[in-house]
């Protein structure tokens, strides 16, 4: 279907590799590596979830791919967020990925609530 331009799959590229980084970057005991997993596996998905609605084959498609890369995108919050309440990272070096993560899920909460009205009508 090709819905998306580089307006949103750039920055959730660069999400998904800022994720990466500060995976990489974190301490390597074993409670931590559990987190890093976590954050990981869902920061790298929202990206790759959109580009798969982007060749979805349905409207139907569509929406549940991007609504997985929205729920992806607010399980990443919530282990950047535990990260830091674990005393892990401090909160000011972990704010502008937290702020990252809310706008995207901003934007995606948008085109999946656009894209089932739009499907109604």
């Amino acid at each position: 279907m090709g819905r998306f331009t580089g307006d949103i799959l750039d920055p959730t590229f660069t999400f998904g590799v800022r994720i990466v980084k500060m995976g990489m970057a974190l301490p390597r005991n074993q409670a931590v590596m559990v987190l890093t997993r976590q954050v990981m596996a869902a920061g790298t998905s929202v990206g790759a979830n959109l580009r798969e609605a982007n060749h979805a084959e349905t409207r139907k498609s569509f929406v549940r791919h991007v609504e997985i890369a929205l729920k992806e995108c607010c399980e990443t919050i919530y282990w950047l967020e535990i990260i830091v309440g674990a005393g892990v990272v401090e909160r000011k070096r972990m704010e502008s990925l937290i702020q990252e993560g809310r706008e995207i899920e901003k934007i995606l909460a948008t085109v999946v609530r656009k894209s089932k009205q739009r499907a109604k009508a």
